[in-house]
């Protein structure tokens, strides 16, 4: 059993200040929204040089053809040259390096991020670039029946309620009657509706409650059942996330029990703040 939530280290800039709010990953991972909005900021700048760099790097090509030619060279005879061909070398050397350097960084903030998507408590927002890439790696068929022309969707094989990954590995390509029987016969056809493309469900927002009592010390209350079914209504005060096998929990202390407990966050319900 892990200790997830502990003195909330923020996974990207490594630091446990939470004066910019934090959230919380499906397996107990935190990070800083501020640190997560620079994080996407420094990509998109990475890749807005790297493509400034490019351009000037094609400019400079340009400009060392131009100046090779017979009617630059007449130009120049005639006093109407001008361009600085060592420069122009000079970036033709300096600029490969600093895309490389660029590009060095840029996979480092896609690989982070990628990192905080495989565990993104809601639909990630690569989720279709994740779709595309379980097609091409799978095929365009029912990974259990290997049917083809029919409506077919992806399966969380460990959900992500019960601690599961947006990791291709956690993931399967499964027909409409496939998907029903790993849900144990739910119908899960969309039917043709329209299906947002961000879905945050129940089990998101109870755990953002719940990470949020810990770091403020507030007691929550909640209905609770256990795994023989019976239900109770506890009132606990939040200490921590730990893993416990497949599922995420939540540990505190009891006040019905009057000792520490650790409890399922897929089976607690009506959660809310009551301190």
């Amino acid at each position: 059993m892990t200790d997830l939530l502990g003195d909330q280290i923020c996974v990207i800039c490594r630091d446990g200040c939470s004066s910019c709010g934090s959230k919380v990953l499906t397996n107990g991972v935190q990070y800083h929204i501020e640190c997560f909005n620079r994080l996407l900021w420094s990509l998109s700048e990475a890749s807005r040089q790297i493509a400034a760099l490019s351009a000037e790097k094609r400019e400079a090509e340009a400009k060392i053809a131009e100046i090779s030619t017979f009617k630059y060279k007449l130009k120049v005879l005639w006093g109407w040259g001008g361009l600085d061909e060592s420069f122009y070398r000079g970036r033709l050397n300096d600029i490969p390096w600093q895309i490389k350097v660029l590009n060095r960084e840029a996979q480092s903030f896609r690989d982070l991020i990628e990192y905080l998507y495989d565990y993104w408590p809601e639909t990630p927002p690569d989720w279709e670039d994740r779709k595309r890439l379980l097609v091409d790696q799978l095929g365009n068929f029912c990974q259990k029946c290997m049917k083809v022309n029919v409506e077919k969707h992806v399966h969380h094989t460990v959900p992500v309620s019960r601690g599961g990954s947006h990791r291709l590995d956690n993931l399967e390509y499964l027909c409409v009657r496939c998907h029903s029987q790993a849900h144990g016969g739910r119908d899960v056809s969309t039917g043709g509706k329209y299906i947002p493309p961000v879905n945050r469900p129940a089990f998101s927002d109870r755990l953002e409650l719940i990470t949020y009592a810990v770091s403020e010390s507030l007691v929550i209350a909640f209905s609770y059942s256990k795994r023989d079914g019976t239900r109770s209504k506890r009132s606990i005060k939040p200490t921590g996330l730990k893993q416990v096998g497949y599922s995420l929990c939540v540990e505190g202390y009891c006040y019905l029990r009057r000792a520490d407990r650790v409890f399922a966050i897929k089976r607690m319900e009506r959660v809310k703040i009551v301190e």
